[in-house]
């Protein structure tokens, strides 16, 4: 059985330069943009069980950079 999770994100964090625009097969435009996420084995104590970065290419990481946290990972409570 799958599990839920809820991402949330700052579009302020999020650097715009990465979004990537796309013409869909429909002919809808559409933009994306790539994270890494990182999940923990275990819950945080703000209740995070990870963490979205932003993706970046092989040769950013290969030179040491770091992506920018811009968000975080909650599992979802279910009532």
């Amino acid at each position: 059985m799958p599990n839920d999770y809820i991402l949330q994100i700052d579009l302020n964090r999020a650097d715009q330069e990465r979004f990537i625009e796309k013409i869909r097969a429909n002919g809808m435009e559409a933009t994306f943009y790539n994270m890494h996420l990182k999940i923990y084995d275990e819950e945080n104590e703000k209740g995070n069980i990870g963490e979205a970065y932003e993706k970046l290419t092989k040769a950013e990481y290969d030179a040491g950079k770091r992506g920018t946290k811009i968000g975080y990972i909650q599992a979802l409570k279910k009532h």
